[in-house]
């Protein structure tokens, strides 16, 4: 009696085994992946820019009724003790995932577990009254912040155990319109350097009528000075009639240069002045 009854032990423990195994099997071709991505697209459907990936994952319905099914009553809950934020344990089986948002270069920049299970309890209200509670988790919502810009192809992996079940690839390379609305952007602004901006107003006036008074300022400065050294007073140049240099006074006796005499009549009268 014994050993039938270990038997019997041993054959509901498998089957429930099996049934859990064929559950998590078949949850590999029943899992809903949508993906919103926000970022800059382009035309090709990579993108120029990443800023969030929203990943929202749902369990089949039937996968899901199967879980409840093998799920045991947890028991009778306190409505009470359910207010003050309680909840119970997860009693049956549940299905487990793994989400990993990576890099370029591999680096895991994300990396969270999706969770699917089944709650069954019995709510029990002040006066006694018992009400039958099945909390169902069928799916999912993640919000995965990137905030990069680097170029390359970053993946996006759900599996079960070492098990990819979802895989999305999302390239990330600059557009080279970026670089060609960057140089236009910066060839009008060359171009307003070059080119003379439009006076609109009379403040604009201001600066042009003070160069042009600087101007005229210094050209008056310059022809007074020029007429001033015109109307100079200079000493009347001579010149030696032997060696044909200028000489420093016209009224010089000698040549500062040969010794010639130059006035012999003034020698003269000199003499005569000396003998009278």
């Amino acid at each position: 009696m014994k050993l039938k009854f270990f038997w019997a032990i041993i054959l509901s423990l498998y089957i429930f085994s099996t049934l859990f195994n064929s559950t998590n099997a078949r949850a590999n071709d029943q899992l809903q992946v949508n993906l919103s991505i926000t970022g800059n697209e382009k035309p090709d459907g990579n993108y120029s820019s990443l800023s969030s990936i929203s990943v929202h994952v749902k369990a089949d319905s039937n996968l899901m009724e199967e879980i409840i099914q093998n799920t045991p009553d947890y028991g009778p809950v306190l409505e009470s003790w359910l207010k003050l934020g309680n909840k119970p344990p997860i009693t049956g089986p549940k299905l487990i995932y793994r989400l990993n948002f990576y890099s370029p270069d591999s680096r895991s920049l994300y990396s969270t577990d999706i969770v699917f299970f089944a709650r069954k309890y019995s709510v029990v209200s002040d006066n006694g009254q018992k009400r039958p509670v099945t909390e169902v988790v069928d799916e999912t919502n993640i919000v995965i912040p990137v905030q990069t810009e680097v170029n390359g192809t970053y993946k996006l992996i759900i599996s079960q155990g070492n098990k990819p079940i979802f895989v999305k690839n999302i390239v990330l390379e600059k557009d080279n319109t970026e670089k060609q609305a960057m140089t236009e952007k910066t060839t009008p602004t060359n171009e307003k350097i070059n080119k003379p901006e439009k006076i609109n107003n009379f403040s604009d006036f201001i600066p042009i009528l003070f160069t042009i008074f600087g101007i005229l300022l210094i050209v008056l400065s310059f022809f007074i000075i020029v007429l001033a050294i015109k109307k100079f007073p200079r000493k009347p140049e001579a010149k030696c009639p032997f060696c044909h240099k200028t000489l420093f006074d016209k009224d010089d006796t000698f040549c500062c240069y040969c010794g010639a005499l130059l006035k012999p009549e003034k020698k003269q009268n000199n003499h005569e002045n000396e003998n009278a």
